[in-house]
């Protein structure tokens, strides 16, 4: 199987904090997928409505792919939520009166 860098360090740490066991990575990846039903939601109700934001993250929820991943141990659970961060953090970078770089 083909895996991305981040996800061998993404089951290495849950297997650090909670021990070498797949149900705290399928737990993980579950609540990984809560936080991208989020960031779908903010996401959409900032571009529309509030209401388009809730339709949005009702039909990622059921969506059957989205749960079968968060069930199985592959990538796509933590892909998904870094590409919706991505794209929530693209929109707030670009709609913003007057773009500024990132102070550390």
């Amino acid at each position: 199987f083909l895996r991305t860098p981040g996800y061998p360090v993404f089951v290495a740490s849950v297997w650090n904090f909670f021990g070498e066991t797949n149900l705290a990575v399928l737990l993980a990846q579950v609540a990984l997928s809560l936080l991208t039903i989020s960031f779908v939601y903010l996401l959409a109700s900032r571009m529309w409505s509030t209401r388009v934001g809730l339709l949005a993250a009702c039909c990622t929820a059921i969506e059957p792919l989205q749960n079968y991943a968060s069930a199985t141990l592959a990538t796509e659970s933590l892909g998904a939520l870094s590409l919706m961060v991505l794209a929530y953090a693209a929109y707030s970078a670009f709609t913003t009166e007057r773009p500024r770089a990132v102070q550390f």
